[in-house]
């Protein structure tokens, strides 16, 4: 019997996301079986069994590896020191990619119309991965304008999401209002500004102490 190392589960598991995410996103959830997501991954049926019993512990873990940017760029805020230049960037990029990527848009739509149909493990996994990812875009918030997670940050974070989340729906229906690299542009202008705000009003507080 082979014995699975560490470095191959995760390798093979990467391998069955990967062919899951375009599989899904190019037949649907309906018409995606584990038979063809193993094929297209280059594994044995059993071998995609060893890691995921059902579809919908599949589709859990997909939604899980598709959503880490935020929570990546927090990890690595607090491993490295990051200039705001460098936290902007990093997190203009992982907007870019989630409005933009027209496989991972299919694929989240998908996945959020199962949900609403009563898969309700999915349900909770949508909306446990997105409370998640709010979370960590306020960490990235809180870092980059040097305050406490709260109220603002909250509200930050809350924005930025539903603006990725319609322009989502846009992007794939191709009824877009204007250049999405323009709204890109907009939101980083906006959260720069925050910067300066909040960096005036801290240098005003330390200069009356």
């Amino acid at each position: 019997m082979e014995v699975i190392t560490i470095a191959k589960a995760e390798e093979n598991r990467a391998k069955i996301l990967e062919a899951a995410q375009k599989i899904v996103s190019e037949k649907g959830v309906y018409n995606s079986s584990l038979r063809t997501i193993a094929e297209e991954a280059g594994v044995s049926t059993g071998t995609l069994y060893y890691y995921y019993k059902s579809k919908d512990l599949l589709l859990s873990d997909l939604m899980n590896y598709l959503m880490n940017g935020p929570q990546w760029l927090s990890h690595k805020i607090k491993s490295n020191h990051l200039s705001n230049t460098e936290i902007v960037d990093n997190l203009m990029l992982i907007f870019q990619e989630r409005i933009q990527n027209s496989q991972f848009a299919k694929l989240y739509l998908y996945l959020a119309q199962e949900a609403i149909l009563g898969n309700k493990e999915l349900c909770e996994t949508i909306n446990r991965q997105i409370e998640d990812w709010i979370t960590h875009i306020e960490e990235v918030l809180a870092e980059l304008l040097n305050i406490p997670l709260g109220s603002t940050t909250r509200s930050l974070a809350v924005t930025l999401e539903s603006i990725s989340q319609g322009l989502i729906i846009q992007h794939l229906l191709g009824m877009s209002r204007t250049d999405e690299n323009l709204i890109l542009d907009l939101i980083r202008k906006s959260i720069t500004q925050y910067f300066h705000v909040f960096s005036a009003i801290e240098n005003t507080f330390n200069e009356k102490r």
